[in-house]
Formats: structure tokens, sequence, C-alpha cells
């Protein structure tokens, strides 16, 4: 007894979609698995469509698969005069007739039917062939037809919902309905086996066989439907569905044809890699899932990767060369095999394609490596990175250039910075690779030779010093921007407290900078703010008096009463004044407090009380002799405190005034 006959039956109006690859393949393993004939026929009676270098394609792209046919590949645009004939065949019998409605004509006449699509109006018309006319097949006006599938079960089609359909075009072509239903006769298919898409066009095929004088029917199984990551049908102008994509991208045949198995049916063990004798041993039609089956591709690089690490060296070094010698990134002169097949063990585990070979080996022939701005960003955002390749830089210059030597220096490289190994080579790395993912460092450093490594590590260690220097620019650059806005702003409210920070004072007077500080604290106070005003500063070199002391007569002769003036006499700056208030505040229970000072000092006199664990308000003096270009010096000097507080905490950098105030009275003194 004959095994069963089966078909692939493509259009060449486009790329082999993977669907239909998966419907090829499927048919191919059934037809080997039972014994059967697999048949290759290209439906291109749509002349206007169909394309010769789209023939050719469909068929490179079922070689590459591994896929063979056993007879065609059988052209339909050779079998037009069959087709007309069976045409008329079923004219002659009453089963089919001429049609001269346009698309415009139906539509006007049958929009407000219940039932859209062709009324049969033609049917009884007598027409004859001529111009613009087509024939259309008679479908049943009562019953039903059943399809029997190997999938999907018993599938029941009303003829009451089905109009009558094109069969041949008024060009005398063929419709692929009439063809197919012609050719699956006369080539004797016994499974047809296709796309779920397709199951709404099986009742007519099958009347038009029977019509034809077929006394079976073949055996149906329609494939479930590919979807994406959103369970939506596989769309061409969304998603990769052409095969040959992927064959251009790197994956190759054996695991594609293995993934493309796995859409639909698996092997009753669950295995996911399997070679293409076991898919033939084992291939079932009647174990494919009706399911919708998603095209993952993450999963088809698992399977790609385990393909590609499962070759002989020398094969994936083959099989990647054209990758390699063809449209490469660098120039072909630049390539060396033999140093490719060095590093290829080490990348045959990385890759999951073969068109990432090129990315991991470019450092190798590019005269500087190409850069992946994230791996930068990610070096020159810590301080360390400069002092490793700086190690680096000088260590590499006479050590041996063999892997294990430069692995035991890179080593004791983070030890001295701190860093195990794994995070001490990821700025060399990406100075000599431009990535921080790649082959091993060691053996590419070796690979790559002394002189290349040493001049990629010296102009990545410019590369980081100006990196940093663009950050210090830009961080304290915006620092000094919330400075001057902040300056510009008055957070007065209500508070506990009233803090005002010293300046100059002169044998007991307050300075005219430390006057206008006091006169704003009494505007606070009598506007009833706070109860309190908490005068600042100790003595400066040479004084008689306290900056404190100053600041409480001045109160005094304004009115304040001394009931209501707190006294901090030994802060010599900023910080040590705020903490030592902060510190009696705290004890009191005084924890929210308007800062008064001039306007430059707002954003580090907050943030400053922040780090003391008071809820701080700046509220600065508008009469501050301090102003145009004078202030800017000052808001710049603000800006270089503040960026420096946010990084080393205000106390550790609370030296700043004094420092300042040391260099100014030397040059004043001298």
């Amino acid at each position: 007894m004959p095994g069963p006959r089966v078909r692939f039956s493509p259009a060449p109006t486009g790329f082999l979609h993977v669907g239909s690859a998966r419907s090829a393949l499927f048919n191919w393993l059934f037809a080997r698995h039972t014994g059967g004939t697999f048949v290759l026929r290209i439906e291109d009676t749509d002349a206007a469509r169909s394309r010769e270098d789209l023939v050719d394609g469909i068929s490179s792209a079922l070689r590459w698969l591994g896929l063979d046919w056993d007879e065609g590949p059988v052209r339909q645009s050779g079998r037009l005069e069959l087709y007309r004939a069976s045409a008329q065949r079923l004219l002659d019998e009453g089963r089919a007739y001429w049609c001269d409605c346009t698309r415009e004509l139906i539509d006007a006449r049958t929009k407000d039917n219940p039932k859209p699509g062709y009324d049969g109006y033609c049917r009884d018309r007598g027409l004859g062939p001529g111009d613009a006319r087509v024939v259309r097949f008679r479908t049943p006006d009562e019953g039903d037809t059943v399809v029997h599938d190997l999938i999907r079960g018993e599938v029941r089609f009303a003829h009451d919902a089905l109009e009558d359909f094109v069969i041949l075009r008024s060009d005398g072509t063929s419709v692929f309905l009439l063809a197919n239903a012609v050719d699956d006769l006369d080539m004797g298919i016994t499974h047809v086996v296709r796309g779920e898409d397709l199951l709404s066009s099986t009742p007519r095929a099958l009347l038009l066989r029977r019509a034809l004088g077929a006394e079976n029917d073949p055996v149906f199984a329609h494939l479930p439907m590919i979807v994406n990551e959103k369970r939506q049908k596989l769309s061409k102008r969304r998603d990769d569905v052409a095969l040959e994509e992927y064959r251009e991208r790197g994956y190759l045949a054996a695991a594609m044809r293995n993934y493309l198995a796995l859409l639909g049916w698996a092997p009753a063990d669950g295995r996911e890699i399997l070679t293409v004798e076991e898919l033939v041993a084992e291939f079932e039609l009647e174990h494919v899932t009706k399911a919708s089956a998603y095209f993952d591709v993450k999963k088809l690089d698992h399977i790609n990767a385990e393909y590609i690490r499962a070759m002989p060296v020398a094969t994936f070094v083959r099989e990647a060369t054209p990758w390699l010698e063809l449209d490469a990134p660098w120039p072909p002169e630049a390539y060396d095999p033999a140093r490719f097949e060095a590093i290829a063990p080490e990348v045959q585990q990385r890759v999951k394609t073969l068109a990432e070979v090129p990315t991991w080996v470019d450092f190798l022939f590019l005269d500087k490596p190409a850069i992946d701005q994230a791996a930068w960003e990610k070096v020159t955002g810590q301080l360390t990175s400069l002092a490793i390749v700086d190690d680096a830089l000088r260590e590499y210059e006479t050590c041996a250039w063999q892997r294990d030597a430069l692995h035991e220096l890179t080593a004791v490289i983070g030890e001295r910075h701190g860093l195990k190994l794994n995070k001490a080579q990821v700025p060399i790395r990406v100075a000599v690779t431009g990535r921080t993912v790649g082959p091993p460092l060691f053996e590419s450093l070796e690979l790559l030779g002394r002189e290349r490594a040493l001049e990629r590590l010296r102009e990545a260690l410019l590369r980081i010093l100006l990196g940093l220097f663009a950050v210090v620019v830009v961080y304290f650059g915006v620092t000094f921007v919330q400075v001057w806005m902040t300056s510009r702003r008055d957070q007065a409210r209500p508070a506990q407290a009233i803090v005002v920070l010293g300046a100059a004072q002169y044998d007991g007077r307050p300075s005219e900078v430390l006057r206008a500080r006091l006169d704003h604290a009494v505007e606070l106070y009598r506007r009833r703010l706070a109860p309190v005003i908490v005068v600042t500063g100790g003595r400066q070199p040479g004084d008689r008096f306290t900056e404190a002391t100053a600041s409480a007569d001045y109160l005094h002769t304004q009115g304040v009463p001394d009931d209501a003036i707190r006294r901090e006499v030994t802060g010599r700056s900023s910080w040590q004044s705020l903490a030592a208030a902060a510190s009696f505040l705290h004890a009191d229970g005084i924890d929210r407090v308007l800062l008064v000072s001039d306007p430059f000092h707002s954003l580090r006199l907050t943030s400053m009380a922040g780090e003391l664990n008071l809820v701080g308000w700046a509220s600065p003096t508008r009469t501050s002799p301090i102003h145009g270009a004078t202030e800017a010096k000052f808001i710049a000097r603000e800006a270089v405190a503040v960026g420096l507080g946010r990084i080393f905490g205000f106390r550790e950098v609370s030296g700043v005034d004094q420092v300042v105030t040391r260099v100014r009275q030397r040059k004043t003194s001298g």
C-alpha cells in the first residue's frame, strides 16, 4: 500500500514566512516518518504578484532548513489549461456560472442585507463568457460540510453561510481554491497539513473536490497559529517573520529546524534539543496541539546557542568566517584568521548567533575599539577606575605578557584598591575592548599584544580624566545655579527660634554685613515668627569681643529683651557656630529654626541644618552690602562648599571658611 502523499504549496509573493516554514517542516516530517511522499508545489497563478526570484528564495530557504522534496517543484502557472477545463466542466454541469458583478455593485446591492457578501444575483441570468466576467461556484443552499481534522476534530460549516465564490478570474486564470482542489486530486494528495488560518477555506475546497468527482476527502491537519509575545498573530508589518532574515542574522539551520518543530508539537518526554533523526522518528500529527504557538525569540536564541556550543571548534570557525570576512566592521586586510582561531573556543561558548561573533572580536582587528557608551559611563562614574587604569598602565609595561601573569598582576591591582578581580578588571576591559562583556580579558590582552593594549589604556586614562573633569564642571555648575536660585527665595514661616549667623564685628560694633543680618532677624522677631533669637560667632584672632556678644548688644538697642536672646560664643566657622547652637537648641526641645544670613549662604545653611537634625528654613537679609560682582564670587565659593559638603559631609569640609579667612588675612597682612 503506497504511503501518504503531502504537499507544501507556497505562493511566491514574498519571502518565506516562519509560519510557512513550520508548515513545510511538519509536512516533511510526516512524510519522512510514514515513508510517504513530499511534493513541492508553487502557487503562482497570480502572475501580477508572483516573482521568479521569490520562487528561488523559497527553494533556497527549504534547502537551508534541510528539507528535500520527492516531487516538484510543480508550477501551477504551467497547469492553467487543466484548471480552465475543470471550470468548464463545472459550468457544463450547472455547478458554476458566469458573473459580471463588480465589487462596487455587490456592495451597493447588499449593504442592507443581513448576510454579507455576494448574493447570487447572476445565478440564473444565463450569462456566458465576456469581458470582466468571472466564474463563480454555486454553493448548495442547504445542508453543511463537515471537516474532519486530526488536530481540531470535527468542524461543521453551514452552506447558507457560504457565498458563491469565484473560481476563475476575468483574465481566465484560476483562483487558488480551484487550482488546489484540482491539483490535490490530480496528484493524489492524501493529507493536507497547513495553517489554522486556512481552515475557513476548507469547506469550499471540499465542495469543489466533490463536484469534480472526488470520492474521498483528504485527511486535514490545521496547525495552530503562531503568535508574538502579545498573543497576536505574527505580522509582516510588525514582527520579524521572514525565514531568510534569521539565516542572515546567524541562526543555524539545524537550530531553526529544531525550534520550528516545537511550535505546536513536542516529544513525549519534553526534550527541547532533538536531532533531525529524532524528529523524524518521533513526530506524530496526532500529537500537534490546538493552542496557539508562541514564537519566543529568547527560546530560539537559547536553542541556537546550544547548537553553536555543541559544534567542533573547527566547524564553528568555518561557519563564523562569512561574518568575519564579508561586511565586517574592519578593513579586510586587518582580519587575522589565526588570531580568531585562537580566541574562537572562548567566543563559541558565549554567542547566541553567528552574527554576534564580529562584535565579540572586533577589538582584535580595529585600530581603536568600538566604544559602548553605557560601558564608558559606568567606568567614568567610578573614581577607582582612574586609579586602576593608571596602575595597569604602569604595571603592564614591564610584566610578562602571558595570560596567567596578567591575571595574577590584575588581581594584585584590585586588592590594592579593595576590589576583587571581577570588579577590578572592568575598567581595563572597557579600555581595551570598549565593552564590559567579551571573551576572557587576559586571553584577549595576550592576543592583542602589549603595545596595542598599552596604547588603549593611555587613551582610556585620558578619556576618564576628561570625563571626570566634565562631571566635576557640570556638578559644580548645577550647584552654582542651585545656590543662586535658593538665594532668591525667602522661606520665612513660624518656627521655634531664629538663628543668626555671625560676621565681622569691630570692637563690639557689628559690621555692616552683620548689622544687616541682625536687622532682618529683628523684623522676623517683631512679626512673631519665633520667640527666640540665637546669635552666633566666637572671637576671631585679635578681637576683644565675640561676634555673638556684639550681636546681642545690638539687639538690645533694637528693643529685643535679653531673655529672648540666646548666645553661641565658640564657633569660628558657619559649621562650628550652627553645630554648637544645635546642641543647646536640641536640649531645649527646639528643632525648627529660621536661618538668617546673606542670600548666597542660604543653601549651605539649610543643608548643614539638615545634617545636624534641624529643620531649617532660610530667610536671608535683603539689605546686605554684598552684591554685584562680589556676591557672584561668594556664590561661587558657596557652590564649592555645598558641592563638597554633599559629597563628603559638611562636618568634614567645615574648615573651608577658616582656610579662606586665613588666606585673606595673610594677603592683607602681606
